[in-house]
Protein backbone atom coordinates (compact mmCIF):
# COMPACT_ATOMS: atom_id res chain seq x y z
CA UNK A 1 0.00 0.00 0.00
CA UNK A 2 1.38 2.89 -1.31
CA UNK A 3 1.64 6.13 1.58
CA UNK A 4 1.09 9.96 -0.09
CA UNK A 5 2.73 12.46 1.60
CA UNK A 6 0.53 15.63 3.02
CA UNK A 7 1.47 18.98 2.60
CA UNK A 8 2.30 20.47 5.30
CA UNK A 9 1.11 23.87 6.98
CA UNK A 10 2.57 26.71 6.25
CA UNK A 11 4.43 27.59 9.59
CA UNK A 12 6.28 31.04 8.36
CA UNK A 13 4.58 34.32 6.32
CA UNK A 14 6.48 35.70 3.94
CA UNK A 15 4.88 39.12 4.82
CA UNK A 16 5.03 40.46 8.53
CA UNK A 17 2.16 41.63 9.55
CA UNK A 18 1.78 43.95 12.36
CA UNK A 19 -0.05 44.02 15.04
CA UNK A 20 -2.39 47.45 16.95
CA UNK A 21 0.20 47.20 19.69
CA UNK A 22 3.14 47.18 17.23
CA UNK A 23 1.90 49.70 15.28
CA UNK A 24 1.68 52.00 18.83
CA UNK A 25 4.67 50.76 19.69
CA UNK A 26 7.11 51.99 16.40
CA UNK A 27 5.17 55.50 16.64
CA UNK A 28 4.99 55.55 20.22
CA UNK A 29 1.71 57.02 20.51
CA UNK A 30 -1.26 55.52 22.97
CA UNK A 31 -2.54 52.42 21.68
CA UNK A 32 -6.02 54.31 21.95
CA UNK A 33 -4.51 56.25 19.23
CA UNK A 34 -4.51 53.47 17.03
CA UNK A 35 -7.67 52.47 17.58
CA UNK A 36 -9.17 55.78 16.93
CA UNK A 37 -7.44 56.15 13.51
CA UNK A 38 -8.99 52.48 12.68
CA UNK A 39 -12.64 54.00 13.53
CA UNK A 40 -12.13 57.42 11.72
CA UNK A 41 -10.46 55.98 8.82
CA UNK A 42 -7.52 57.67 9.10
CA UNK A 43 -4.31 55.24 10.02
CA UNK A 44 -2.94 52.78 7.92
CA UNK A 45 -5.32 50.25 6.31
CA UNK A 46 -5.59 47.15 8.50
CA UNK A 47 -7.77 44.11 7.77
CA UNK A 48 -9.32 42.01 10.27
CA UNK A 49 -8.58 38.22 11.13
CA UNK A 50 -11.22 36.64 13.04
CA UNK A 51 -11.38 39.01 16.07
CA UNK A 52 -7.83 40.48 15.46
CA UNK A 53 -6.61 43.24 13.61
CA UNK A 54 -3.68 43.40 11.68
CA UNK A 55 -1.60 45.63 9.24
CA UNK A 56 0.59 44.59 6.29
CA UNK A 57 3.84 46.31 6.53
CA UNK A 58 3.61 47.29 2.89
CA UNK A 59 0.43 49.19 4.01
CA UNK A 60 2.05 51.04 6.57
CA UNK A 61 4.69 52.12 4.72
CA UNK A 62 2.91 53.77 1.92
CA UNK A 63 0.53 55.14 5.05
CA UNK A 64 4.01 56.88 6.19
CA UNK A 65 4.92 58.21 2.73
CA UNK A 66 1.40 59.50 2.50
CA UNK A 67 1.81 61.06 5.82
CA UNK A 68 5.75 62.79 5.30
CA UNK A 69 4.62 64.19 2.02
CA UNK A 70 6.01 61.88 -0.55
CA UNK A 71 5.01 61.64 -4.37
CA UNK A 72 3.08 58.13 -3.92
CA UNK A 73 2.66 58.74 -7.99
CA UNK A 74 5.54 57.53 -8.38
CA UNK A 75 7.06 53.81 -7.52
CA UNK A 76 8.62 53.83 -4.15
CA UNK A 77 11.18 51.52 -3.77
CA UNK A 78 11.41 50.78 0.28
CA UNK A 79 14.54 49.22 1.32
CA UNK A 80 13.89 46.35 3.77
CA UNK A 81 11.02 47.19 6.16
CA UNK A 82 9.62 49.48 8.97
CA UNK A 83 12.22 50.24 11.29
CA UNK A 84 11.58 49.12 15.17
CA UNK A 85 10.62 52.23 16.12
CA UNK A 86 10.13 56.17 15.07
CA UNK A 87 12.17 58.72 16.75
CA UNK A 88 9.61 61.56 18.89
CA UNK A 89 10.69 64.77 18.92
CA UNK A 90 12.17 63.84 22.74
CA UNK A 91 14.83 61.41 21.01
CA UNK A 92 15.74 64.38 18.80
CA UNK A 93 16.73 66.24 21.36
CA UNK A 94 18.86 64.04 23.33
CA UNK A 95 20.38 62.53 20.32
CA UNK A 96 21.67 65.98 19.43
CA UNK A 97 22.00 67.36 23.07
CA UNK A 98 19.66 70.66 22.34
CA UNK A 99 16.52 71.64 23.81
CA UNK A 100 13.02 70.13 22.81
CA UNK A 101 12.30 73.60 21.58
CA UNK A 102 15.22 73.45 19.51
CA UNK A 103 14.07 70.45 17.38
CA UNK A 104 10.36 72.66 17.37
CA UNK A 105 12.26 75.52 15.66
CA UNK A 106 14.11 73.35 13.20
CA UNK A 107 10.30 71.84 11.97
CA UNK A 108 9.31 75.48 11.71
CA UNK A 109 11.94 76.33 10.02
CA UNK A 110 12.49 73.33 7.72
CA UNK A 111 16.14 73.25 8.72
CA UNK A 112 16.01 69.61 10.48
CA UNK A 113 15.56 66.12 10.02
CA UNK A 114 12.35 65.63 8.14
CA UNK A 115 9.50 64.73 10.27
CA UNK A 116 6.07 63.75 9.51
CA UNK A 117 2.61 63.93 11.49
CA UNK A 118 0.98 60.71 12.70
CA UNK A 119 -2.11 62.48 14.00
CA UNK A 120 -1.52 65.25 16.31
CA UNK A 121 2.00 63.55 17.13
CA UNK A 122 5.48 64.43 15.21
CA UNK A 123 7.58 61.44 14.31
CA UNK A 124 10.93 61.20 12.29
CA UNK A 125 12.43 58.42 10.28
CA UNK A 126 15.52 57.33 11.65
CA UNK A 127 16.54 56.40 8.27
CA UNK A 128 15.65 59.95 7.28
CA UNK A 129 17.08 61.57 10.44
CA UNK A 130 20.86 59.87 8.95
CA UNK A 131 20.20 61.16 6.05
CA UNK A 132 20.00 64.51 7.13
CA UNK A 133 23.33 64.06 9.53
CA UNK A 134 24.78 62.94 6.23
CA UNK A 135 23.62 65.96 4.65
CA UNK A 136 24.81 68.20 7.33
CA UNK A 137 28.37 66.71 7.55
CA UNK A 138 28.60 66.85 3.60
CA UNK A 139 27.67 70.49 3.84
CA UNK A 140 30.46 71.32 6.91
CA UNK A 141 32.77 69.71 5.18
CA UNK A 142 32.20 71.80 1.34
CA UNK A 143 32.39 74.79 3.71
Amino acid sequence: MATSKLPQPATELAIQYLTPESIAFKFKVPLETVYQWRKKRTGPPGFRVGKHVRYASAAVLAWVAQQSGLDTSTRIVFQGALPDRYLAPEDIAAMFSVSIETVYHWRKQHTGPPGFRVGKHVRYDPAAVQGWVAQQSDLAAAA
